[in-house]
């Protein structure tokens, strides 16, 4: 009874508590999320929530993937910032620890989310629900619609389509106002015009698409629709207007979240335009655009608050290219109202303020405020603030939002080519020269890499300008011979594309020495014929030029084109200008031959040996020589074998040695040019001691002194002069460009202190974050480095953080752009350093993912992650991060030589990683990745490919290695055997230098058949392997001394040993058995030939033996025994092709024709199945012998 009333408990228990795991729910309550443009969301429970069983449980995980225009972040505790996450709990949204960021671009953002819990197990997944606007919250103006302008050349639709966004959230919705035309009536109801229809199709809630499309024709005909022939193109320009028109019903600002809100209070449903327009140019050429960019700050000023509120009435780009804005201010304040201004991101202009009545107890007040010229594609969007004097002198501000983005260029089609320049002596272009004589005909070729293909133009020499200079000194820093009033002799040799001919020129272009390319050629004029010594540079004007001016008409499928203006004008901004030094005048009897390049960039164009050294004032006026940006980005070339070599090679400011000082930023430049740069410089310092004597706080004297021992590299003392600068004057204008010049400085091999490089940087780091200046990317990286080498590491990641910031402000971010390229270089540096210094494994790993989808070069990204999981001993995550490389290697698409020595660190990497853990297979299979792509890198490292094949007992690969090296040693020295035969390493070697050294001879022998010089060295082998060595284990060099030897005494045909050697030989490389039938068949015995590729098969169970072993009975006409053994493989594996095929001939031989015909079809369809390239010169083969057979197919 007991017992009976035990299990009715039990089974009591087992009621209440027990749950099957199947019952477990998981559900996402609340997914919803209200996005403006731009905007910083802190989720919430109301924003996203799920329960489990019906209970929330801050155990759950959420993980978000594929989020497209916007970003997670946590808040770390720990740092005191945001990172980047794509997982976080329940628990977190509840303390208020994620934010959703939109990227402020205008699209819309999407995600996926999982949700799991980890407890039961169980998960499930959602698509984020976010309601969206393009509007910025906020804000008056509106987001920037989108323009899209096409031309089908099939059928020659041209396709006009513009995107207006709506606000969404706030009523009565904004109205629109399309067209190809202008019209100025701001009213509540669309206004659609000139053809544009409203596109259901393509829109959404948050924009609506309107289309207009019309045939090329009707396109031409439209009024609206310039026509524009210039320079061998022609343009179709149209102006597409695009018109926010927004009604504002808000009665506060101060109770409104977002919108348009600044209206007066009583002023109910007023009505103000933003207004856009996009030039569309239809190129049926291609057109040219160079964009310079240029904005300009406004000042700063403040002011009491007072009573008012501003009503929006138009937003626009007036005619004179500035953005012009015109609203209404109501305020409390009787006129006069004076002082009008407008502080904030861009600089605007308040060019009316106009008095204009009262209304509701407020003075109401007419305002345009006007930008500079926009010159350069500008996002209006941030605070302003608009400040006013009244009557009594009080100052009056009111605080608004804009959102207003210009884009520039027009929508058109871009070139973009770059120019080098390079002379010769000789019309062939084949010796390059520098140097020439006042009788020389010059000729000069111009390479313009990467230059776009343009329909029936070419780029051609359009002004050349030539100017020579008789004092060096006299030669300016920037020398551009348009403008060069301090040369001796100028002249133009093209004008316009033309060559000129006078005075002794002779100009004429030569024949394109490439695609890319062009040249021609001068003769010096009779004027600079004197006999005197002349530096001389060339300013070349390149240009697209129309080779064909008719062609142009064919485009049009009209003959009413007119084309006889087009060839009188390059493409429109397409020339390209550069200044070149590129030859000096020297007397005939000094001339010199094939010189060094002339070339100097055109970036620079600075002139060789008479840089900044050179001074005629004692004023510093000279702009700071070597930015930042140019002198930081260096490339990292060393592979890194531990932490401190690693982090210190990559990161560390390059330590630059001597060569890096400021006379050579020009090219190479002969000992001479150096040692009177140097006179010069001690000269001026002598003299600029004199000065100082007089007044040592002569500043501009210690400037100039400084950079004088820059030239002579005395670091130490350049540092004294500037630091001494900053003491007298410590808030100079240069003071950044000073700052820099000693953290350069302090960089240097001889004078490194990173602690002093670093103080001064931060300093620089400061005053630019504190002029509002956008920071190099080179700041956040160089402050990084050091701070990392000076074991600072949450400052590293603070400045890393910073960087990253700081270019994701910038807007979209392009992929393979240099923006993406450096956000990519900040975060791999950071993701190492929170793996390695702070075992933050997965915030690492994130840091390294997004570097991967945005740098054009995985080369750092990929080093550092090697290393940071090679430095925390995480094998699981090496291997994974190394099928990573070879991953992307295979989709590696470029070939240059660039991409392949990164992808080759990276195996040589893992290389030294697997030799550290004594895993010599993997060590080998990393050295064949890169060796199979450069087989010079095989010739240059066989002695350690070797090394490894001995000591994994890789028979076949080390004779394969060994031949290999003497093939290629013998092409580039004749008697290279003989070279490093009398080289053995000496006797006192280590034992395992020299078994390798045998063992390699042994092979070298055999190959170049020196027979019995190759059986005494195995000989020699066999008696060293008695001395202790545990490098190589015996019976790996016991199977290369039989394996040779056998080889040895086949070529030498003593068949006595052969059978005992290779007896032997199988038990270390049995596919030497193989060989062994082969020497046997080849001398015709067959019997012996059949034993041995029996005994093969056996061994390696490789049915080509089988194959062979069925030749031999057809050699000897057993016909009969050959098809049986061939039926055998065929039972084994009925795809081999081979066996049917030599059935098929067997049953010919035989006189059964209609069986050989049906085995030679058979083996023709698995030879064709198979797609087997090896098995189709036997088909071929078969063709030709018995051609009856193959009639059918």
């Amino acid at each position: 009874m007991n017992r009976f009333i035990s299990y009715l408990f039990l089974l009591a228990i087992l009621f209440v508590f027990y749950k099957p795991v199947q019952c477990q729910t998981i559900a996402v309550i609340n997914n919803s999320l209200q996005v403006y443009n731009g905007d910083n969301v802190t989720i919430t429970t109301t924003n996203l929530q799920s329960t489990v069983n019906g209970i929330v449980e801050p155990r759950v995980i959420y993980t978000v993937t594929s989020v497209t225009n916007a970003r997670f972040l946590r808040y770390n505790t720990t740092f005191g910032f945001y990172l980047d996450t794509n997982t976080f709990t329940v628990a977190d949204v509840t303390n208020g620890l994620v934010l959703f960021s939109h990227f402020g671009n205008q699209e819309l953002p999407t995600f996926t989310l999982n949700v799991y819990d980890p407890l039961f197990n169980i998960s499930t997944t959602a698509i984020g629900n976010i309601v969206f606007t393009a509007f910025r919250r906020g804000t008056i103006g509106a987001p920037r619609p989108g323009f899209f302008a096409s031309v089908d050349p099939s059928t020659l639709i041209v396709t006009l389509r513009i995107r207006m966004y709506l606000r969404v959230f706030t009523t009565p919705e904004v109205k629109f106002n399309i067209g190809l035309s202008a019209v100025t009536a701001c009213q509540q109801t669309d206004l659609i015009r000139d053809g544009f229809v409203y596109n259901a199709g393509t829109s959404t809630y948050w924009y609506s698409d309107y289309v207009l499309s019309l045939p090329l024709s009707s396109y031409l005909s439209n009024p609206n629709v310039q026509q524009i022939s210039t320079g061998g193109v022609i343009d179709l320009v149209a102006l597409m207007y695009a018109e926010y028109m927004i009604t504002t019903y808000s009665p506060l600002p101060s109770t409104s979240t977002g919108g348009d809100v600044y209206v007066a209070p009583p002023i109910s449903g007023t009505c103000y335009k933003v207004i856009y327009q996009q030039r569309y140019i239809l190129t049926l050429v291609l057109q040219v655009t160079r964009v310079s960019f240029n904005t300009t700050d406004g000042s700063s000023s403040g002011g009491n608050n007072c009573t008012a509120f501003i009503q929006p009435k138009r937003i626009f780009v007036n005619d004179l290219g500035k953005l012009e804005i015109r609203m209404i201010v109501w305020t409390l304040l009787a006129p006069p109202v004076t002082s009008w201004t407008v502080t904030g991101p861009y600089f605007f202009n308040v060019t009316d303020a106009i008095f204009t009545g009262t209304s509701n107890g407020y003075y109401q007040y007419t305002i345009v405020m006007q930008s500079n010229v926009i010159n350069g594609p500008i996002d209006f969007y941030g605070d302003y603030v608009l400040t006013y004097l009244s009557p009594d002198g009080t100052g009056c501000t009111i605080s608004y939002s804009l959102q207003y983005v210009v884009p520039y260029p027009p929508i058109t089609q871009v070139l973009q080519y770059n120019t080098t320049a390079q002379t010769y002596g000789n019309a062939a272009l084949t010796v390059a020269q520098t140097q020439f004589a006042a009788t020389d005909t010059i000729y000069v070729r111009v390479d313009v890499p990467g230059a776009p293909s343009v329909p029936y133009m070419t780029i051609s020499p359009y002004n050349v300008i030539m100017c020579c200079f008789l004092d060096f000194t006299t030669i300016p820093v920037n020398v551009d011979c348009r403008n060069a009033s301090n040369s001796d002799f100028s002249t133009q040799i093209y004008i316009n594309g033309v060559p000129q001919s006078t005075g002794g020129l002779n100009a004429a272009t030569l024949p394109p020495p490439s695609t890319s390319s062009y040249a021609f050629q001068f003769d010096l004029p009779f004027a600079i014929r004197d006999g005197l010594d002349r530096r001389c540079f060339l300013t070349i004007e390149s240009a697209y030029l129309p080779t064909n001016t008719t062609s142009v008409r064919s485009l049009f499928k009209e003959e009413n084109v007119d084309t006889r203006s087009l060839a009188a004008n390059p493409v429109a901004n397409a020339v390209v200008s550069k200044t070149y030094r590129l030859f000096d005048i020297v007397p005939k009897t000094t001339k010199g031959g094939a010189g060094t390049s002339g070339v100097v960039n055109g970036a620079f164009s600075i002139v060789r040996g008479f840089l900044s050294t050179t001074f005629k004032k004692s004023t510093c006026k000279v702009p700071h020589h070597r930015s930042l940006i140019s002198t930081l980005r260096k490339e990292f070339t060393s592979s890194p074998t531990n932490e401190r070599k690693f982090h210190n090679n990559l990161f560390s400011p390059l330590r630059s040695s001597n060569n890096n000082n400021l006379d050579n930023f020009g090219g190479d430049e002969n000992d001479a040019e150096n040692n009177d740069n140097k006179v010069r410089n001690k000269k001026r310092i002598g003299e600029l001691n004199e000065l100082l004597e007089f007044n040592p706080n002569f500043t501009d004297a210690l400037i100039e002194r400084s950079k004088c021992y820059e030239g002579l590299s005395e670091w130490k003392l350049a540092c004294a002069d500037l630091e001494k600068v900053l003491e007298i004057e410590p808030n100079r204008d240069d003071m950044v460009s000073l700052l820099e010049q000693l953290y350069w400085f302090y960089i240097q091999k001889e004078n490194y202190n990173v602690q002093l490089a670093n103080n001064y940087l931060e300093r620089a780091f400061e005053i630019v974050s504190n002029n509002a200046v956008q920071v190099p990317f080179s700041y956040y990286s160089s402050l990084y480095s050091m701070c990392y080498e000076l074991e600072q590491f949450e400052k590293a990641i603070s400045y890393a953080t910073k960087g990253i910031k700081s270019i994701e402000s910038i807007g979209p971010i392009e992929i393979g752009s240099k923006e993406a390229d450096d956000l990519a270089s900040l975060l791999c540096r950071r993701g190492s350093v929170l793996i390695i210094k702070y075992k933050m494994i997965e915030c690492g790993r994130q840091d390294f993912e997004r570097a991967l989808s945005l740098a054009s070069s995985k080369y750092e990204s990929l080093v550092l992650m090697l290393d940071s999981f090679i430095y925390l001993k995480n094998h699981d995550l090496v291997i994974e991060t190394y099928n990573l490389v070879k991953e992307l290697e295979k989709k590696e698409t470029r070939t240059d030589e660039k991409i392949l020595s990164e992808y080759q660190k990276l195996h040589e990497m893992m290389k030294e990683y697997y030799l550290k853990r004594k895993e010599y297979k993997q060590a080998m299979q990393c050295m064949k990745q890169y060796y199979q792509k450069d087989p010079i890198l095989m010739f240059q490292n066989h002695g350690m490919y070797r090394y490894l094949c001995l000591i994994v007992g890789d028979y076949a690969e080390f004779i394969d290695c060994t031949r290999f090296y003497i093939t290629t040693l013998e092409l580039y020295e004749k008697n290279g055997i003989e070279m490093i035969e009398n080289n053995p390493p000496p006797t006192e070697s280590p034992i395992q230098r020299i078994l390798q050294y045998s063992a390699t001879w042994c092979t070298i022998y055999s190959y170049v058949n020196r027979l019995d010089d190759a059986i005494k060295e195995c000989e020699k082998l066999k008696e060293l392997l008695e001395k202790p060595q545990n490098t190589f284990p015996k019976e790996h060099l016991l199977g290369i001394y039989y394996i040779i030897l056998t080889y040895s005494h086949m070529k030498k045909g003593n068949d006595h040993l052969i059978m005992e050697l290779a007896k032997e030989a199988k038990k270390y490389y049995p596919a030497v058995l193989r060989f062994v039938a082969e020497y046997y068949f080849q001398n015709g015995n067959y019997q012996m030939a059949r034993q041995y590729y029996l005994e093969s098969y056996n061994e390696t169970k490789d049915l080509e033996n089988l194959s062979n072993l069925a030749d031999c009975f057809f050699v000897e006409k057993d016909y009969e025994s050959g098809i049986r053994e061939c039926e055998k493989i065929l039972e084994i594996d009925p795809s081999f092709c081979v066996a049917y095929f030599n059935m098929g001939a067997a049953y010919c031989h035989l006189g059964d024709l209609e069986r050989a015909n049906q085995y030679f079809e058979r083996g023709i369809k698995e030879a064709t199945e198979q797609k087997d390239a090896n098995k189709y010169p036997l088909v071929e083969a078969l063709r030709k012998t018995y051609p009856q057979y193959f009639e059918k197919e």
